[in-house]
């Protein structure tokens, strides 16, 4: 029977079962029985939409989301936010779901933004863990119920986290909170697997987030070199080819600024003085001209050789700012993707990298229990977490620092699968070579200390004034230091 004749009663019933609301709103918008099905009680039809669409186990971090609570700061707000962390904390508490529009609506935008973020990670962690040799996922690779109810919880949490520890720009490390209160009040609450979940999220966060500098930074790189005036001295004729603009694609490096003789990576050149005295080529020397050098002193630290050491921090922060953010930073189109990156950086806080640092450097050995094999309830860890995770021992896994080597289970999303994929062989085997990768290949792969700066990349050239001048102006921060000082 056609969905068009049945009564307005029982497409309602049928519309409160679909899973999703990007389902509820194009049955919505294709069918003119199902529109006026859903006028009839949208607030009790998307209710229910959004009960299916979140995991029962999850919806408590979702809902508490919506009910962080906003407070004059800093003292009052510290305390306020100290106790909402108390209540989401404790046990048997809980949230009331939303009954009004407004706070319905909230749910339903964060819900899509997150399930965005988790489509996303997931497709990118599959490909990474196995494909076909035409490029196309083998079969069976749909998430399953309690692998989407991981997903949502440690994004939900991630956002959560975000929101109670806000920054604050008026205190030394940038945080509402510092790192050690962070660990105490919030994660030591949390079993070593559950923090484990939240630092996938922040490494798939920070890892987008590095691909979009990685473009912006290409731009800069195109901007000086399509300059008028510019040009390179004799010992660094890096611009001795015609620069072919089309080959600066995303996250790429022109051939023309790398000395064929070196290998990819920090050459030696990068040692050198930035000044002009370090130049020994006098017909070279120009007051008109200046280097690209010295870019953290010019408010394009960003782009800077010390930019790169602590690019890590920045991106970091970056990622603090919630899913809001990132989501706001991708759909935007490069300009406005460029001033967003210029009002946030180069800046660094206190976030959950920081915080995992607190916490005890041992722990008991871990145990695998019997049954894990044929029990995939989200509210216990994971196969994958219990097989492949590299330490011995139940601890919290670094983020920062050594914590690069868990890097490439994080691309792999290890902490989240069901046994039945994790024991797939072609599955297992990339985890495996994930848990055992050696530190310089880590390195070499995802390391950034290892890349080129702008800076490095353009070392040699010269340019007029003007030109530094404009490049400041189009790709230096905007961030307004002054605005976040404190009252008198």
């Amino acid at each position: 029977m056609s969905l068009h004749l049945l009564p307005i009663e029982v497409l309602s019933l049928i519309l409160q079962e679909v899973d999703c609301p990007r389902d509820l709103f194009s049955l919505v918008g294709l069918s003119g029985p199902c529109f006026r099905a859903y006028e009839s009680a949208p607030n009790l039809i998307l209710s229910s939409v959004l009960r299916n669409a979140i995991a029962p186990t999850v919806l408590h971090h979702a809902l508490a989301i919506l009910n962080v609570p906003d407070a004059p700061g800093p003292d009052p707000q510290t305390e306020v936010l100290e106790g909402f962390i108390d209540r989401y904390l404790q046990a048997g508490s809980s949230f009331e779901f939303p009954a009004d529009t407004a706070a319905m609506t909230a749910l339903r935008r964060l819900h899509s933004r997150i399930s965005y973020f988790v489509d996303d990670y997931s497709s990118r962690t599959m490909r990474a863990l196995a494909t076909k040799p035409d490029g196309q996922q083998g079969a069976g690779w749909d998430l399953s119920s309690s692998e989407r109810a991981r997903f949502q919880r440690a994004f939900f949490r991630y956002e959560l986290y975000s929101l109670v520890f806000p920054v604050d720009h008026s205190v030394l490390r940038h945080s509402l909170f510092p790192a050690d209160l962070q660990f105490a009040r919030f994660l030591a609450h949390m079993e070593p697997w559950e923090v484990e979940e939240m630092s996938c999220v922040h490494h798939y966060f920070t890892s987008r987030i590095e691909g979009l500098i990685d473009r912006l930074e290409d731009q800069v790189v195109e901007a000086v070199l399509s300059a008028p005036g510019v040009r390179s001295s004799p010992s660094h004729p890096i611009l001795a080819e015609p620069l072919i603009l089309d080959s600066l694609g995303p996250s790429s490096q022109p051939t023309q600024l790398r000395d064929d003789s070196e290998p990819p990576g920090r050459s030696d050149k990068s040692e050198r003085g930035g000044s002009p005295d370090d130049d020994d080529d006098d017909d070279y020397d120009d007051d008109s001209m200046v280097r690209f050098n010295s870019l953290d002193l010019l408010d394009l630290d960003l782009f800077s050789r010390g930019g790169r050491f602590r690019l890590p921090e920045i991106v970091s922060y970056l990622a603090s700012l919630g899913s809001g953010f990132l989501h706001e930073l991708l759909v935007a189109d490069n300009d406005e993707r460029k001033d967003i990156i210029r009002r946030n950086s180069p800046l660094s806080r206190d976030f959950l990298p920081e915080a995992v640092d607190q916490a005890p450097a041992t722990g008991p050995r871990t145990v695998i229990p019997g049954d894990i094999a044929n029990d995939d309830d989200p509210r216990r860890p994971s196969l994958g977490y219990y097989s492949f995770k590299r330490p011995d021992q139940d601890v919290y896994l670094e983020i920062s620092h050594e914590g690069i080597l868990n890097a490439p289970l994080r691309e792999r999303a290890f902490v989240f699968w069901d046994a039945a994929r994790v024991t797939q062989p072609m599955v297992r085997d990339s985890l495996r070579e994930a848990s055992q990768a050696r530190t310089d290949e880590v390195n070499r792969i995802l390391n950034r200390h290892e890349r080129q700066s702008p800076e490095e990349r353009l070392e040699g050239v010269k340019m007029p004034r003007a030109v530094m001048d404009t490049i400041m102006a189009e790709f230096g921060s905007t961030f307004d230091w002054v605005s976040q000082l404190p009252s008198p």
